[in-house]
């Protein structure tokens, strides 16, 4: 639609792939929610545990968190982020290591970006 673009937010989706750490341990988890409650995107955020079911201990508010059966490397958490992220309708796939810092302007820096890339497609 016209006009569309300039009103639509990109919907993100982000994976964070954990090792080896529980999620209140990942520099990741934490810096990516107080970067999300400064922007208020629209992010949906998968915390994916490639170790031994370590247990989701406590998540920021929306966070989801998923043990893998079996270690597949970032591949299985990638496959398990993009069939949530297709399903819940989402338009980007940010993916993100345990010991990632966000800074908090992470998401109205990449906005622009992210406007400028679907206007050209």
């Amino acid at each position: 639609m016209p006009g569309e673009s300039s009103t639509h937010r990109a919907r993100i989706f982000a994976v964070v792939v954990l090792y080896k750490q529980r999620p209140s341990a990942s520099v990741t988890v934490a810096t990516l929610a107080r970067a999300l409650e400064a922007a208020h995107a629209d992010c949906g955020v998968l915390v994916y545990d490639n170790s031994a079911d370590s247990g989701a201990g406590l998540l920021p508010a929306g966070f989801r968190y998923q043990a893998a059966a079996t270690n597949h490397g970032l591949l299985g958490a990638y496959e398990a982020a993009l069939e949530r992220m297709r399903v819940e309708g989402y338009d980007w796939l940010l993916t993100l290591d345990q010991d990632t810092a966000m800074p908090l302007n992470f998401f109205s820096a990449i906005e622009p970006g992210l406007r400028a890339a679907e206007e050209d497609s």
